[in-house]
């Protein structure tokens, strides 16, 4: 196993208990009447990508070879995946959530190698559509101030 591997596990459970332990109980407000917390969902898929992440990071480390299989130049992509993450973040409150998303999508896409100028709108805009589709069904809304 590739010491990026193991170091891309140990950041995913990282990353799990701050999702779990700060960012769902800081963005997502408890109801006084409610029969199950909004909480729940996401936390039950944090806790299990904490789980598997974990167990991965421990079944590799006695496989591990010490090489990186990641050269220099892809820290560039993940730099710039990064940056359009954050600018997508600071743009919710500009230009609204779902305009970001769509082109954070798209653009994501042209990073990721995809050049075909029919699919990136297609599926940008479908994937949108698919998660507001399924968030109205369960009731979630984002409120944007």
């Amino acid at each position: 196993m590739f010491r990026d591997e193991q170091i891309a596990y140990g950041l995913l459970c990282l990353a799990a208990v701050g999702f779990y332990a700060i960012v769902i109980p800081a963005q997502i407000e408890e109801p006084e009447l409610a029969t199950v917390s909004p909480r729940l969902i996401p936390q039950v898929c944090t806790a299990l990508i904490f789980a598997l992440s974990l167990y991965k990071l421990l079944a590799t480390l006695r496989l591990g070879n010490g090489q990186f299989l990641i050269s220099r130049s892809n820290y560039i992509y993940l730099a710039a995946t990064l940056g359009i993450l954050t600018l997508t973040c600071l743009a919710m409150y500009w230009i609204g959530f779902w305009v970001s998303i769509v082109v954070a999508v798209a653009v994501l896409q042209l990073l990721a190698g995809q050049r075909n100028l029919v699919v990136l709108p297609i599926y940008a805009v479908a994937l949108v559509a698919t998660s507001w589709f399924l968030m109205d069904l369960s009731g979630l809304y984002i409120l944007v101030p």
